[in-house]
């Protein structure tokens, strides 16, 4: 086996950037023998740091200066044959440090080669809204290059900031303008040694495939040789988190020394925001600050955190920025003010008024200043922009919305969010709210008239949105629904409006109302669109009596719009004999109402559905009124369209991911799949999901792999594209400290985990976590976060056991990893460990667990919460102990082999290693894998391992099922005998004992955890 290429991710300057290196992934398929190891440092570099390894990688953005002593070693180490990788984010230098690109420590490596970072804000550089200055990236090409194998489009990230930079003339460019012809991207090679320089950084982070070609070839001057040197994955020192005030604050090591500044920053911003927002603020838990000049961009799901190096105005501006995303209850911010308004358009100015507030009004207008700048440069489109239809869920940005909020705070003051907290409801906000015929944005707009006391909608018509107009009675009021189904009347019988929102209408009246309310006031007797009421609310119970009213509706004598209801109510019901003329009276309406009725016939079978389908639905000259928007960087988004608005979306991308130990998997992960609430019901996300999984990005891969909900509709779609369940989430919870007892094993002692014993514990999960299913990071087990809670166990001064929690306050601790030593390969004939081993185990388990609840009851936790997706069995049984109760949550993990033969070969040399570990290291033959879409071979020879197509020579075992246990078995979820001992899978041609070891040293049952 070769040496792995040895990477030292330097992130001492800038603990942000270039994540992806700390944890590389060898590429089977791409480079057969590839190898990684990497390191990733927050310490000063020194020669000795740095003697073992073939690639250095700074990635990122600093005011922290390089010394010239870590100059002369960064120079001296290309020349003697290393790889180095350097790239920055100018335009974020230049806004967070409020200084000339030349003042950033990034500079200063560049120009030992010849090289410089240039100004972000040049020509052509537009306002984003970010408030940062660079150029679109719609003007980014790239060019082929060994460097980056056939990833280079993955080496600028369209949603990130790039900068131009100047590189020496011997350079190959990677990356440039079109326009001018500035590089972005280049390489070239330093005496022995080889230079990667990049002005953007998210490949660093987020791009796998491209970060492994780029390593590869800075490795090819072989700078540290093939000594077998086991590199450490962290070094440097995590911080801890300082618990004294109202909300936790994480500190890295190397920004201690901005606490007290910090907490003062943070107490001052957060008594004005209290008294700006009011009710409608409510106290983030845990805020940490990291060793950067840049905050991460918002993500629900991220941990909030600040850059540690920003100026004081700057980290001030951070602390504004987080307690307005995360402190404004969330019915507020995202159920009011980003569906009316777009992201990026209300934080901006709330965040100015905020930092005004707490006396940075310098800063505020520097915020401004841009913002100004951002909607000065709206093109024709911008300016006319119904915001009602910016999809909420795409972080759709249109400056547009920053305009129409600050007319609206003009206008009815600038305490709005306040009377906000003041009148929805801390339950339930949408309670009354028609779910279907009122839009996200009419939601948000109803709530600003309640809090003002004022019938909004006409303001905002007149501001371009499309309006679905609600009575503007409190949510809390005795009559909120009867206005509510009153307005619901009203829509459904007027002309003027679409008529897809008057069948919305319907909908809702059904699902709200009762019969009684399907009468418009002052009417006592009931008419067709009452008749149309009571025939859709008898469809949703089955009653056969629904098909007949309905049908009534449907005849020729009714008027178009009832009779078009009617169609889509009948077709629904899977009466695909009403398909021409309901596409002829559907193509008479707008496309929203075409897409739903040609839903409803491809539900009902019909040959024509596709004639309502998006691709197909054309407006005025026959141009196409919708389209699939696809934008691939290595990450694939896909925007589906219908007159230039979003209204669903799918993204995924390529990874590499560890299959057990000693195998790596290429695999197409769908991160998010949506569509907008008004448009569904219409087969949009099947569209995009279909689109998404046939892109070049994901039909390179061997498998797919995805989070979903078993509750979840898509969970049907998904199993109809061969996904099957891997594992369903628990959720496990426990009252602090805890009543539960557990006897100390002899011979083991337990403590607080410590900074030094970050490779120690990572040697020791790395062997527990060797032979499970993609496992978690294991660069982060034993390298905990500032407010991360560890303890070990060691016997005879060897690790036998690890956990760790997070606990950043509130009432809620999190368990998070739970290590004991990895138990043997589950299979059929091994069962679980031995007898006197198991207990042990589960002993030293609980023993952690009662560490770690101590220590969060300690620091003001009350309960622990273990979201466990896998199959810890000795960690469950250790919760058991304790006192935890358990429950399933509809939480899914999903995967789907995409080309077997692809599979088997990437997985192969897990295959040889564990037949050279068992009593069939001299097996020779092929196993045949019959699926019905999935067939492969698994050929055996010499000791070495192979997959191929079935060949026309029969193999010596065959394996024969159906689809879904064919990926099961393959991706360790059962072995071949379970599978045949419930019927599902043949063995042929015998099956005897030694057939059945062999199969399940081959196919083992793999622990998920």
């Amino acid at each position: 086996m070769s040496a792995p290429i040895r990477i030292f991710a330097d992130r001492s300057k800038d603990a942000r950037e270039g994540m992806i290196f700390d944890d590389l992934k060898p590429s089977v398929t791409e480079r057969p023998g590839e190898r990684f190891a990497c390191t990733d440092n927050r310490l000063p570099l020194t020669e000795a740091l740095l003697a073992d390894y073939d690639v250095l990688t700074i990635c990122g953005s600093s005011l922290k200066s390089y010394s010239p002593e870590e100059l002369s070693l960064i120079e001296g180490f290309v020349a003697d044959g290393g790889g180095l990788l350097l790239a920055a984010d100018t335009a974020a230098f230049e806004f967070e440090a409020n200084q000339s690109v030349e003042a950033m420590a990034q500079n200063a490596v560049a120009r030992l080669f010849g090289a410089e970072f240039l100004t972000a804000d040049c020509e052509g550089a537009v306002a984003h809204g970010s408030l940062l200055l660079h150029r679109p990236s719609r003007l980014v090409s790239t060019r082929a290059h060994e460097a980056t194998g056939n990833h280079a489009i993955e080496l600028v990230e369209a949603e990130r900031a790039h900068g131009p930079i100047r590189v020496p003339a011997r350079a190959a460019i990677l990356a440039e303008y079109r326009r001018s012809a500035e590089s972005i991207a280049a390489a070239w090679r330093v005496g022995r040694g080889r230079v990667v320089m990049c002005g953007s950084v998210g490949f660093a982070t987020e791009r796998p495939f491209v970060s492994a070609a780029v390593a590869n070839w800075l490795a090819a001057g072989k700078r540290s040789g093939a000594r077998d040197v086991e590199v450490p994955v962290f070094v440097g020192r995590r911080g801890a988190a300082d618990r004294n005030g109202d909300i936790h604050l994480g500190i890295a090591d190397a920004c201690k020394g901005r606490l007290d500044e910090a907490r003062r920053l943070l107490e001052t911003l957060q008594a004005a925001a209290k008294e700006r927002f009011g009710k409608a603020y409510q106290k983030p838990g845990y805020i940490e600050l990291s060793d950067s000049i840049t905050s991460s961009p918002w993500q629900h799901w991220r941990t909030p955190d600040l850059g540690g190096q920003a100026p004081e105005a700057s980290l001030a501006r951070h602390i504004a920025a987080r307690l307005v995303q995360h402190g404004l209850k969330s019915a507020i911010a995202y159920g009011v003010l980003a569906d009316v308004l777009s992201r990026a358009t209300w934080e901006t100015e709330l965040v100015a008024r905020l930092l005004e507030d707490a006396g940075y009004a310098e800063e505020a207008q520097r915020c401004r200043e841009r913002a100004d700048r951002w909607i000065a440069g709206m093109d024709r489109r911008q300016k006319t922009f119904d915001l009602a239809q910016a999809y909420e869920a795409t972080d759709q940005q249109c400056p547009r919305g920053l305009v129409v909020f600050r007319e609206f705070l003009t206008e009815f003051g600038d305490d709005i969010v306040r009377r906000l907290g003041d009148v929805i409801p801390e339950k339930d906000a949408h309670k009354h709210l028609p779910p279907t015929y009122a839009w996200g944005s009419d939601g948000g707009i109803y709530s600003l008239s309640v809090a003002t006391g004022t019938d909004l909608f006409p303001w905002f018509s007149q501001r371009g949105y499309t309006v679905h107009p609600l009575p503007a009675v409190k949510p809390t009021a005795k009559n909120a629904k009867r206005r509510m189904l009153e307005r619901l009347n009203e829509a459904l019988r007027d002309e003027a409006e679409g008529l897809s929102a008057r069948f919305a209408a319907a909908n809702d009246l059904v699902s709200m109302g009762q019969e009684k309310d399907w009468l418009p006031h002052g009417r006592k007797s009931a008419d067709d669109f009452t008749r149309l009421c009571l025939g859709l609310r008898l469809a949703t119970e089955g009653d056969r009596r629904a098909a007949r009213l309905l049908r009534g509706l449907f005849a020729d004598s009714k008027p178009a719009p009832l009779r078009a209801m009617a169609g889509v109510a009948l077709a629904d019901l899977g009466d695909a004999s009403v398909a021409d003329d309901l596409i002829a009276l559907a193509r008479e309406f707008e496309p929203r109402f075409q897409l739903l009725a040609g839903y409803a016939l491809e539900k009902a079978g019909s040959e024509r559905a596709a004639e309502l389908s998006l691709p197909r639905i054309t407006g005025p000259g026959g141009k196409p009124v919708g389209k699939l928007d696809i934008v691939f960087d290595g990450y694939i988004a896909m925007h589906g369209e219908v007159e230039g608005y979003r209204v669903c979306n799918n993204y995924s991308f390529p990874e590499l991911q560890r299959f057990t130990r000693h195998a790596t998997i290429s695999c197409h992960y769908v991160h998010w799949v949506h569509t907008s609430t008004h448009w569904r019901r219409r087969g949009l996300s099947r569209l995009a999901f279909e689109a998404a999984m046939n892109h070049p990005g994901a039909t390179k891969c061997s498998v797919s792999m995805l989070h979903t909900g078993t509750r979840n509709v898509a969970h049907t779609l998904y199993r109809e594209y061969g996904f099957t369940d891997m594992t369903v989430q628990e959720r496990w919870r426990v009252d602090l400290p805890g009543a539960g007892r557990t006897d100390v094993p002899t011979g083991v002692s337990f403590r607080a985990v410590t900074d030094d014993d970050t490779p120690r514990v990572h040697a020791f999960a790395a062997q527990a976590l060797a032979d499970a299913l993609l496992p978690p990071e294991q660069s982060m087990i034993g390298s905990l976060p500032p407010h991360g809670l560890g303890f070990i166990a060691e016997r005879d001064g060897a690790v036998v056991g690890f956990a760790a929690a997070t606990y950043g306050g509130g009432d809620d601790a999190y368990l998070d990893t739970v290590l004991t030593p990895a138990p043997p390969t589950q299979t059929g004939n091994a069962g679980a460990a031995k007898a006197e081993e198991k207990p042990q185990n589960v002993e030293i388990a609980a023993c952690l667990l009662s560490l770690l609840q101590r220590a969060a009851y300690d620091a003001g936790a009350r309960h622990m919460v273990w979201r466990s997706r896998g199959e810890n069995e000795i960690a469950r049984q250790a919760a058991q102990r304790l006192g935890y109760s358990s429950e399933r949550t509809q939480g899914v993990w999903m995967m789907q082999v995409r080309h077997l033969v692809q599979c088997l070969g990437e997985i192969a040399p897990a295959i040889e290693h564990r037949l050279a570990g068992s009593k069939f290291q001299g097996w020779e033959g092929s196993i045949d894998l019959l699926g019905g879409r999935l067939q492969g071979r698994v050929n055996v020879a010499g000791g070495r391992v192979s997959a191929s197509r079935i060949g026309s020579r029969p193999a010596d075992i065959v394996l024969q099922c159906d689809d879904d246990t064919l990926t099961r078995v393959v991706l360790g979820r059962e072995t071949p005998f379970e599978a045949y001992l419930q019927t599902r899978l043949v063995i042929a041609p015998r099956v005897s004992s030694r057939v059945v070891e062999l199969l399940e040293t081959v196919f083992p049952k793999v622990l998920c955890l």
